[in-house]
């Protein structure tokens, strides 16, 4: 593996590593608890044929799809093993401000970390999959390989903690469990060890609430209650955590609601866009109620995770302070629009009827269930939610349509 570091003017540095796969690397996305929204159009009267539309448009699991990724702009040096052929010698007098080794930079969570953990005083270091991966101005690169360890010492050399973000994301279909389980635990498991290996005093490992429980819970779920999960991703997630407790590294899964922030997409922006239609909504009477969290109250637990100086070896999760109802997140998007909420009263039996008729029976359930987290645990460290769901949903569409 041959080594590389490019000191820019921002004060990051840039890195990749590639994961050994045969299958390229998924598309980051986030866990989808909101299928029920992403139909094609709505409709502005509910009649019996206008409902009927109305469920049969909210379409199936979606397909997954590989993540595509910018080809970068700056050069990629091989090499067939760890011994360092170009870059500057490595100082290894300790700085005073630590570095973070960063996976996961290109997707949806890790660009918003990569701009926003400088401020928190954090210097970064970019891990990327794949020498594509690398357009973020480096000017140069190390190309590592989770299946040999030893191979990565070099780019988590000086390295205080590791921030984990990448990974095969939940999808709605069959995915084979095989990847999930190569992607999501075994790499995980193996970076985590490379990290110990390195002396990295941290892992940081963005887990998710998959791993706890299914899309949906008829309690508030905290981490006391034992895991749960329904599926290939959920299974995946938690088996990662349970690699991490084998290993002599002080480590913490996080395991996030659905995330939303500026240029999420999926079944979120989906939502989002039901919200800029002009016609009313038969969301009022729905009462379940759903936990999000926001980029930047995401940030900052990661923050206060990293400035903890105690050992934790467990996981957290981690939510806004406050659940909403699906009416209340249309309410605060269309605030955000300068619109009135246009929302209208329906009757949840008739809405999981009209659902019934058209065999969309899941996307009702997920709909119209609930779940709800609780993040004291991760609260009692000193963190807290600074940033309200409604107003970071306001500020959202706000953003999104300049």
């Amino acid at each position: 593996m041959v080594t590389g570091k490019d000191h820019t003017p921002n004060g990051l540095e840039h890195f990749t590593l590639t994961i050994n796969s045969q299958r390229s690397s998924t598309k980051s996305s986030i866990d989808s608890v909101f299928a029920a929204f992403s139909f094609g159009k709505a409709v502005s009267t509910f009649s019996k044929n206008a409902l009927t539309r109305f469920c049969a448009a909210v379409p199936g699991p979606a397909r997954p799809s590989r993540s595509t990724h910018t080809q970068a702009k700056s050069s990629i040096v091989h090499a067939p093993s760890a011994r360092r052929t170009a870059g500057p010698p490595q100082n290894r007098t300790r700085v005073a401000i630590p570095l973070i080794a960063l996976t996961g930079a290109t997707g949806f969570i890790g660009q918003h970390l990569l701009r926003k953990l400088p401020g928190y005083g954090h210097r970064v270091r970019v891990l990327l999959r794949r020498p594509a991966d690398a357009a973020l101005d480096a000017a140069s690169a190390v190309i590592g390989d989770l299946t040999r360890p030893r191979n990565m010492s070099t780019a988590l050399e000086g390295v205080e903690a590791v921030i984990h973000s990448a990974g095969l994301a939940h999808t709605a279909t069959g995915q084979p469990e095989s990847d999930y389980r190569q992607l999501n635990t075994e790499a995980t498991v193996a970076l985590a060890h490379a990290a110990q290996r390195a002396g990295v005093r941290r892992f940081v490992f963005l887990s998710s609430i998959r791993a706890q429980i299914g899309p949906t819970a008829v309690d508030v779920v905290t981490e006391e209650r034992a895991p749960q999960p329904t599926d290939a991703y959920g299974r995946s997630k938690l088996a990662a955590e349970q690699g991490l407790a084998g290993l002599d590294i002080d480590w913490v899964a996080l395991r996030p609601v659905l995330v939303y922030g500026l240029g999420v997409k999926g079944n979120m922006a989906k939502l989002m866009q039901l919200a800029r239609s002009p016609y009313p909504l038969p969301f009022a009477g729905l009462t379940a109620r759903r936990s999000l969290l926001s980029l930047d109250n995401l940030t900052s637990a990661i923050a206060a995770i990293l400035a903890t100086d105690d050992r934790m070896c467990r996981p957290f999760i981690v939510t806004d302070a406050e659940p909403l109802t699906i009416g209340e997140m249309i309410v605060a998007m269309r605030a955000g629009l300068g619109r009135k909420p246009g929302l209208v009263p329906m009757p949840e039996l008739l809405l999981r009827v009209a659902f019934q008729a058209v065999r969309r029976q899941e996307a009702y359930q997920r709909l119209a269930g609930s779940l709800v987290a609780d993040a004291s645990a991760l609260r009692r460290l000193g963190w807290t939610p600074a940033v309200r769901t409604v107003d970071a949903l306001a500020d959202l569409m706000r953003d999104g349509s300049r």
